[in-house]
């Protein structure tokens, strides 16, 4: 198990590398965003909207770890289905919402990237 944990780490560690460079800016911080199946996220801002300094800043990215083809993702007026191995590009800042009517959970790894210009 624990070179699963080492192997897993190495290539959480390689995308936020490559994000890193894509922006130009440093790692802020990352979660594991698991919708079980059957559930919704309502619509909402991130922690904070659009009146949190931080949120303004950062560039926030969305890696798809495991979904099912019954997940939708709406972001402002765009409904869109994000498929597994994808990376996503998400403005926070703009009134979101998922949903997941499939039988499987939904697992996103979420990177936020400080752009160099704010630091």
């Amino acid at each position: 198990m624990q070179n699963l944990s080492l192997l897993n780490f190495q290539l959480v560690k390689a995308i936020i590398y490559e994000l890193e460079k894509l922006v130009g800016g440093k790692y802020a911080k990352s979660l594991l965003a698991k919708l079980p199946a059957g559930k919704r996220i309502f619509p909402h801002y991130d922690q904070g909207g659009p009146l949190s300094t931080y949120m303004m800043v950062i560039r926030r990215f969305h890696i798809v770890i495991t979904t099912n083809d019954k997940v939708s993702f709406r972001i402002g007026n765009i409904t869109m289905h994000l498929t597994a191995g994808e990376c996503w590009e998400i403005n926070q800042n703009i009134i979101h919402e998922v949903w997941n009517d499939g039988d499987s959970d939904r697992i996103h790894l979420i990177v936020d990237i400080f752009p160099y210009r704010w630091l």
